[in-house]
């Protein structure tokens, strides 16, 4: 993955990467969690 650099604030750069990269994570559980219960819904 392509790392994006931080131009608004790139004194904190770590602390953003790592909070975007936690935001990621649940972004894919979340959209994991969805679909399987529309998938559940329909059987």
């Amino acid at each position: 993955m392509k790392e994006q650099k931080t131009k608004s604030n790139p004194d904190n750069r770590k602390g953003i990467v790592v909070l975007w990269k936690e935001a990621n994570e649940l972004l894919l559980i979340f959209s994991k969690i969805i679909r399987s219960s529309k998938s559940n819904v329909s059987n």
